[in-house]
């Protein structure tokens, strides 16, 4: 039983899987073909909380970003900054307190382009797109 798997994503035959406490993160490639013996019984609704209050500024940027975001605990949460294929830049656990939190970001080293920041906490994703210059 995986009981500790939060999310299980598909993108371009690779499948990743993240665990329950949003910091550890395994990639499966060239995945051709999955079997399930049961079907899925629910989905839990994500809660309105910490991740859907998720902005990234400036918006274009050429180097830096911030990530602002609002948390109702002390936990770590897990930021991502993927390319509108799925593949994934920059991956960084964050510590948040509760309130507002700011981190900055560099991008820098990201290619010209469109990008997702994707915010995972305990209990709630939160995406959002931004520019890189």
């Amino acid at each position: 039983m995986l009981t500790t798997i939060r999310k299980v994503t598909f993108a371009a035959g690779t499948m990743s899987v993240y665990q329950k406490d949003a910091t550890t993160l395994y990639t499966l490639s060239a995945i051709q073909s999955l079997s399930f013996n049961q079907g899925i019984s629910a989905l839990n609704e994500l809660n309105a909380n910490t991740a859907n209050k998720l902005t990234v500024y400036p918006n274009p940027t050429p180097e830096e970003m911030n990530v602002s975001f609002e948390a109702d605990a002390i936990e770590n949460v897990q930021l991502q900054i993927l390319d509108l294929q799925g593949k994934l830049y920059i991956q960084q656990v964050l510590k948040c307190q509760i309130g507002t939190n700011l981190h900055t970001v560099s991008v820098s080293e990201l290619p010209k382009g469109l990008y997702i920041c994707r915010l995972l906490n305990s209990k709630a994703i939160a995406t959002t797109k931004f520019i890189k210059l």
